[in-house]
């Protein structure tokens, strides 16, 4: 078993080394991964709502996680809880690949609905000025759906964040499906999909700060934790712990601005995945993808 891990994580140091010289190479293209194919689809469609939004409002995009992407199957929902504080304005916005054509959105505390959006189309839209302060559930359901199963994505907005534009958006967004599709050539991956479980964070970070997912459940499976930023980024790290233990069970020290790290996970235990942006001219965006074997 020692060797059999030790074989592993020595593959995927190697992939890592590979990639880093695939990424500093411009005339490299990505080859055909459906799964990045829709994933792109699902950030596109959401994610230049936003950044209208973003543009034309005096809402930006929320510091820490701004936003997520999951698959789902039809008639399934996915949930994020996140504070929100009283007196404060949020919006969130859903979205989906082409395919999606009913999403809803829904706002939770303690049970108790407080705002949603069940309009029959794939643009959900809530907004919300918290009477109290507390942990929110947001709640993204996929309603309809040409098929059995699509990718989605789901951006957090506030008036306290940052502003970020389509180039930007662009620039992550293409590294990390190119990244993802390298992967998945070398050794074969799905991007997560347990249930309940994002397979994808976008987080904005100034340099020298961190972003911590807690609390997840990633079954009984091996798998990859990858990301990639904006321009501005030069160097990103990625840890991942056991919560039970606080173990560190892997992590990316390495200075440059496409960590991953290779990683087994049991049913039974929950981890945490730390975002570091260690250094980058401004605060960035920084997208990290769960990938599973």
């Amino acid at each position: 078993m020692f060797f059999e891990k030790t074989t592993t994580f020595l593959l995927f140091f190697v992939l890592l080394l590979n990639f880093s010289a695939f990424a500093q190479d411009g005339n490299n293209a990505m080859s055909w991964w459906p799964p990045g194919e829709y994933m792109r689809q699902a950030l596109n469609n959401t994610l230049a709502k936003a950044v209208v939004v973003n543009h034309k409002t005096e809402y930006k995009f929320r510091r820490g996680v701004a936003f997520l992407a999951a698959h789902l199957k039809t008639g399934e929902q996915i949930s994020y809880e996140m504070r929100l504080n009283v007196g404060e304005k949020y919006v969130f916005i859903g979205g989906g690949d082409d395919d999606v054509t009913n999403c809803n959105l829904y706002l939770k505390k303690d049970g108790r609905v407080y705002e949603k959006d069940v309009e029959e189309d794939a643009n959900p839209v809530v907004s919300f000025t918290p009477l109290e302060s507390g942990i929110y559930e947001i709640v993204y359901e996929l309603k309809g759906d040409e098929k059995e199963a699509s990718f989605v994505a789901l951006a957090l907005m506030s008036p306290d964040g940052y502003d970020l534009s389509a180039d930007e958006v662009d620039q992550a967004t293409n590294k990390i499906l190119t990244y993802g599709s390298y992967i998945n050539d070398e050794v074969g991956v799905r991007i997560h999909d347990e249930a309940n479980q994002w397979g994808l964070f976008g987080a904005l970070l100034p340099s020298n700060m961190r972003i911590e997912i807690s609390d997840m459940k990633l079954g009984d499976a091996d798998h990859y934790a990858i990301a990639a930023g904006a321009d501005a980024l030069s160097d990103a790290d990625l840890q991942l712990t056991d919560m039970q233990s606080g173990r560190v069970l892997a992590e990316d020290r390495k200075n440059d601005p496409t960590p991953g790290i290779s990683f087994t996970t049991v049913a039974d235990k929950t981890y945490a995945l730390n975002i570091i942006n260690v250094a980058s001219a401004k605060p960035t965006l920084i997208i990290t993808m769960l990938l599973t074997k």
